[in-house]
């Protein structure tokens, strides 16, 4: 398959791992040039995928799916004041310059799904007071010399379209401007940059992207028997609109190069099997490349149950809100009102970001309770300090204020709070209902504790297992070991729970756990946490 060299680092990933992991996925082994290591000046974007068809078809769309995809909008600002970008900065990686009221935004991301690049497209406008129909974006799609010649010669193909080679393009890109024509998309081409700039209307825009990914060049190779081949090979290119290469091995071998575009993926392998009388296999998803029906301009302007479906592969929080409860809401409790309702945990977090934020209040000092920390850990651990400096008794009643945000559980310990700005992993997921649903607490305190942080700091019992359902942050591993200190050097290597997993004793040296004891403690926990997570599904 054809994919830009450019993307080749990002899909690789770092040590290997992503690529890694899609080998593990699909059973196949991808193979990417080598040539593109010592040489700048010829760059090769082929990357040769080995395995079973079945497995091929699905690497290749594993491989689409890793792409990046950034999605470029000037959006414009009229109001009084300027809009509040933190919330979006927080759910998506998003850039942003300013020019006198034009906000010049730049969303990146995944371009696996269409309908998840749309939600996350609708949810910026959205908060801009702006509706999808009079906004234009654009993207760039990343292609060879050959096919920006092709675009830029477009005309020149009618007069050939009856030649064998050049029946696919009277189908494929005769389309494609029909349907730029029809979405009101316009197409640049950048053949010294080796890029195709795509500008209109958002839907219009993903529909245009798909196919000309799909316009890629993709060649199947496979060895057999001249006695296995049952079907005329010219036919078949002819029937198909294929290129047909026949090459003599040794004694009765051939070698069959079947090559289109990426588009026609699974009619190639469909070809090889009626060309050696194979059983014939339905591969998924064969529009892939084709243009969306459900995405077009004059539908409405909210996604479909499908479409927001879908959505929730991009981020947890981009997920649209549950309207209604699918367990009992505990307020239909005849015991509601016996129960004294403790303040919700993300409402907490609002309000300790705001306070931050909030240049009334300089003028006086405030200090981290265990109602609020602050934004986030505290590194400078000020207990001590707070027991100097507040007059903390054992008489003094307990208020609302002062409770605690969760409830002391005898089986689940510590609870750890995420920053802002910090990625929600897998793992993270299955808590979050857990961390943002109400609780009730079913005792008064005596005793007001001081806290660095928003959460109870009592210890977990010593037969506690090693849940990946509850242990969802490096920070609540490493408190249960004892082992703080080295949270720094995790949050210096930006180590998510994901890659915490990955770790091994020589890792955590690097990374600076300089004592052994440290080390084989942190490393039997990711043993555990690591068999833990596989026993719930999680790729690790």
């Amino acid at each position: 398959m054809e994919l830009h060299h450019s993307l080749h680092s990002h899909i690789i990933g770092k040590g290997g791992r992503g690529i890694q992991k899609v080998m593990k996925m699909t059973s196949c082994h991808i193979h990417f040039p080598d040539s593109n290591k010592y040489s700048d000046s010829n760059k090769s974007d082929q990357v040769s995928i080995s395995g079973t068809p079945v497995n091929v078809f699905e690497a290749l769309k594993h491989l689409r799916t890793m792409c990046p995809l950034t999605v470029y909008m000037k959006l414009p600002w009229y109001n009084s004041g300027q809009p509040d970008l933190r919330p979006l900065m927080s759910q998506m990686d998003l850039e942003v310059s300013v020019e006198q009221n034009i906000y010049s935004l730049a969303i990146k991301m995944s371009g696996s799904q269409d309908a998840s690049v749309l939600f996350a497209i609708r949810l910026v406008l959205h908060h801009f007071l702006l509706t999808e129909e009079y906004i234009n974006i654009s993207t760039t799609v990343l292609a060879r010399e050959e096919l920006n010649y092709q675009l830029e010669n477009i005309e020149e193909h009618r007069e050939r379209c009856d030649l064998p080679d050049y029946r696919n393009v009277k189908n494929l890109f005769f389309r494609l401007r029909e349907v730029c024509n029809k979405n009101s998309v316009t197409i640049q081409t950048y053949p010294d940059t080796q890029s195709i700039s795509v500008v209109g209307p958002p839907s219009g825009v993903l529909n245009v992207r798909k196919m000309l990914i799909g316009l890629a060049n993709v060649t199947v190779q496979f060895d057999c028997n001249v006695m296995d081949i049952h079907y005329p090979i010219q036919q078949l290119e002819q029937e198909r609109g294929l290129q047909i290469g026949c090459k003599r091995k040794n004694g009765d071998t051939m070698t069959i190069t079947m090559k289109a575009t990426e588009s026609k993926l699974a009619e190639i392998l469909q070809s090889r099997e009626l060309l050696l009388a194979l059983p014939p296999t339905t591969y998924s998803c064969p529009d892939d490349y084709d243009p969306n029906p459900m995405m077009n301009l004059s539908g409405p302007s909210t996604l479909t149950p499908l479409q927001t479906e879908m959505a929730s592969g991009v981020r947890v929080f981009l997920t649209p809100p549950i309207e209604s409860p699918k367990s009992p809401d505990p307020e239909d409790s005849p015991d509601i009102w016996k129960k004294k309702s403790k303040a919700d945990r993300g409402e907490m977090l609002i309000k300790a970001t705001q306070a931050i934020f909030d240049d009334s209040v300089l003028s006086s000092p405030r200090y981290p309770t265990d109602l609020w920390s602050g934004y986030g850990f505290s590194s400078s651990l000020p207990a001590d300090l707070l027991k100097g400096m507040m007059d903390l008794t054992t008489n003094e009643p307990t208020t609302a204020n002062t409770s605690s945000i969760l409830m002391n559980h005898s089986q689940r310990g510590l609870c750890s709070v995420r920053e802002e700005d910090e990625e929600l992993s897998d793992f993270s997921a299955s808590s979050t209902n857990y961390g943002m649903s109400r609780v009730f607490e079913q005792a008064t305190r005596n005793v007001f504790s001081a806290s660095t942080s928003v959460f109870d700091s009592n210890s977990l019992p010593y037969d506690l297992q090693w849940d990946i359902n509850y242990f969802t942050d490096p920070s609540m591993v490493l408190a249960q070991l004892g082992c703080s200190e080295y949270m720094t050097q995790l949050r210096d290597q930006e180590i998510d729970m994901h890659a915490f997993l990955l770790l091994d004793e020589q890792n955590l040296k690097d990374i600076g756990v300089s004592t052994i004891g440290a080390r084989k403690k942190i490393h039997h926990a990711i043993l555990k946490l690591r068999d833990s997570a596989r026993l719930n599904g999680y790729a690790v």
